[in-house]
């Protein structure tokens, strides 16, 4: 099986969670958890928990933070190529509600948002032998577009991030195969208040072949070729973090379409990967091997 190759961002991740209902504008009591993490790592992480072979591009610093990343990489045996740079790794700083809701997050990302072209290019004969790409917009606006010209043929598979960032999309939507985002993201790329399922029916209509809007517990819409429909969401108890839980969804998605699966397949065991996370502290979890094992 061949490997699925990711590009994209990986962070340090510092996670506070508060006891009890958020006080703003003051301290609250909580507890702390430090781990790697990022979009893209999280997606290597998770496909690599699911039996997968991977290559991650990314760019990591030459930092404490940075050697945790890597050593963690080379335990699950993800084949890292790493993007040379003078930055510090990308830090990661969110704080959640009594309930496990991301409240407020920080991402120091110089790493990515600095990036040239030049940086890249030493891969690009690594890239151009791949016919399908993993991607998410962490990676700037330049390097996207040097992506997407230099790739034309490649199958790309995007991961959407957030309102901020999925908007580097926006001139290169008819060469995107897949495209996964929440509600929030959607509406903001397409600067356009509607429903989920509109939303997929606008996205297709530009030119992207498969499309995912994901609405918390609400019904995920999907779309292809011109077909729309909702896939309900079953409800989970016992919600710890929901951190890294939309990159579990991604990562189900694209495992199930790497064997051959529908979409609507590959959406169905999605959500059950997202649904693991939400129990973990951190934004992975070793508990999805017992997805391919049952």
């Amino acid at each position: 099986m061949n490997k699925i190759f990711i590009i994209g961002g990986c962070n340090y991740d510092m996670t506070a969670f508060s006891y009890n209902p958020l006080i703003e504008k003051d301290s609250n009591i909580g507890k702390l958890y430090s781990a790697p993490g990022g979009v893209s790592r999280n997606i290597a992480v998770d496909l690599s928990y699911l039996g997968d072979q991977v290559s991650f591009l990314t760019a990591i610093g030459n930092d404490v933070h940075g050697d945790v990343i890597k050593k963690e990489l080379r335990d699950l045996k993800i084949d890292l190529l790493n993007i040379k740079s003078d930055l510090p790794t990308s830090t990661y700083l969110a704080i959640h509600d009594s309930d496990g809701d991301l409240k407020v997050a920080i991402c120091a990302s110089d790493i990515y948002d600095q990036m040239k072209v030049e940086q890249l290019e030493p891969f690009l004969p690594i890239l151009s032998t791949k016919k399908e790409i993993v991607i998410d917009t962490n990676i700037n606006q330049q390097i996207l577009n040097f992506l997407f010209e230099k790739l034309s043929v490649t199958k790309f598979y995007v991961e959407g991030v957030s309102a901020n960032k999925i908007i580097r999309l926006k001139d290169n939507l008819n060469k995107i195969q897949l495209l996964k985002c929440n509600i929030i993201e959607a509406r903001y790329l397409l600067n356009k208040h509607a429903n989920a399922e509109e939303l997929v029916t606008d996205l297709l209509n530009l030119g992207v072949k498969q499309v995912v809007i994901s609405q918390g517990s609400d019904p995920i819409y999907i779309g292809e070729a011109s077909h729309v429909e909702s896939i309900s969401v079953p409800k989970i108890d016992n919600i710890i973090n929901t951190s890294g839980s939309g990159d579990g969804l991604f990562a189900g998605i694209i495992h199930e379409l790497h064997k051959g699966s529908s979409l609507k397949e590959a959406v169905s065991f999605g959500i059950k990967v997202s649904q693991v996370i939400l129990q973990s502290p951190i934004s992975t979890s070793n508990k999805l091997s017992d997805l391919i094992s049952k």
